[in-house]
């Protein structure tokens, strides 16, 4: 589920506000590594879906709760990417939302 409000206006100066957009139900963040040539092959994590984030190119890879995702380093360098996992009733197009606000690039798989 995401919620969004406003931060405090006792931790906010300025004259404008400070909104917060959060997931709720996040289990864990990792860092990957994929090595030039190498996959992650097709797989699911069924009651847990797993966003992966390639924030060199601002694109932003998601798969929902029950479904399969992969990905290919086609590239002659290693690609790097944040996985970050949760367990909450999340919606594919929730989770888009939020990573659109970020100005990343979304698929959803």
């Amino acid at each position: 589920m995401l919620k969004e409000e406003k931060l405090p206006k006792e931790v906010v100066g300025g004259k404008g506000t400070v909104r917060k957009l959060t997931i709720e139900g996040l289990n864990l963040m990792q860092s990957l590594t994929i090595e030039s040539g190498t996959d992650i092959e097709k797989h699911g994590h069924g009651n847990q879906w797993e966003v992966w984030l390639d924030l060199e190119n601002r694109i932003a890879y998601i798969c929902g709760k029950g479904k399969e995702h992969q990905i290919s380093n086609l590239s002659d360098k290693e690609q790097k990417l944040m996985a970050i996992k949760g367990d909450s009733d999340v919606a594919e197009s929730d989770l888009a939302q939020f990573f659109t606000s970020l100005g990343m690039k979304c698929f959803i798989s």
